[in-house]
């Protein structure tokens, strides 16, 4: 008679850790809050796993024009870097805001990442959907 092992459950799968971009820069956080009694600990903690080495931080409406820590982070950014936002809501409040501003960054040859929707425009998928955004925007007399 033939001895069997005894079964055993396979080992339990790690969930794979979130892919973070591999910029050849650095990661520029932005956060924001609407007033200032709102807490933004949420967002500087996404933003702190995420590996940005600098997170600039408004207390500001998103439909504001003059956010000005959001101009610092934009003017800081180089060639090779990324802006890392929580969520797309955090950078502004419009589309076409939005894809003017990533756009605009792309053309600067900085990347953008929005950790909560998985958008990084340092991937191929990515970067072509923000380019044909733009295009369809500029085309349409926006």
């Amino acid at each position: 008679m033939r001895e069997t092992a005894p079964t055993t459950a396979p080992p339990a799968r790690k969930r794979p850790a979130p892919r973070k971009p591999r910029p050849a820069g650095h990661l520029v956080g932005y956060a924001r809050v609407s007033t200032a009694v709102q807490d933004p600990a949420l967002q500087l903690d996404a933003l702190g796993v995420a590996g940005c080495w600098r997170v600039f931080t408004d207390h500001a409406s998103g439909s504001r024009e003059d956010r000005s820590e959001l101009a610092a982070a934009l003017d800081s950014l180089r060639r090779g870097d990324t802006l890392v936002v929580w969520r797309l809501d955090r950078l502004g409040r419009s589309l076409p805001h939005l894809i003017d501003t990533v756009t605009g960054l792309a053309g600067r040859g900085v990347g953008f990442w929005s950790v909560t929707e998985a958008i990084d425009t340092t991937t191929a998928g990515a970067g072509w959907c923000f380019t044909c955004s733009g295009r369809w925007r500029s085309s349409s007399g926006s």
